[in-house]
């Protein structure tokens, strides 16, 4: 089984580069935005020990909030406005 933090990150690295080809300079910004504030908890289940719950928290976080972002960078422009 691979570490968490490994496939959490690599899945956020392929849409933080998804969202950088973008060409929508206002949804690039929003979406970068978001990822920004998920890169503190990322780097914290990479390098800090934490519990084992505080961990399954910041994972439960970290892959709604990909999701979400995901969800966004493919939704057409009706549903952002």
């Amino acid at each position: 089984m691979r570490n968490d933090a490994y496939v959490i990150r690599r899945r956020y690295d392929r849409l933080r580069e998804a969202v950088d080809k973008m060409r929508d300079k206002n949804k690039k910004i929003y979406l970068l935005r978001a990822l920004d504030q998920m890169e503190p908890t990322l780097l914290m289940i990479e390098e800090q020990p934490v519990s084992l719950m505080e961990k399954r928290r910041m994972i439960r976080y970290l892959n709604t909030g990909i999701g979400n972002i995901g969800d966004m960078l493919h939704a057409r422009k009706e549903v952002l406005k």
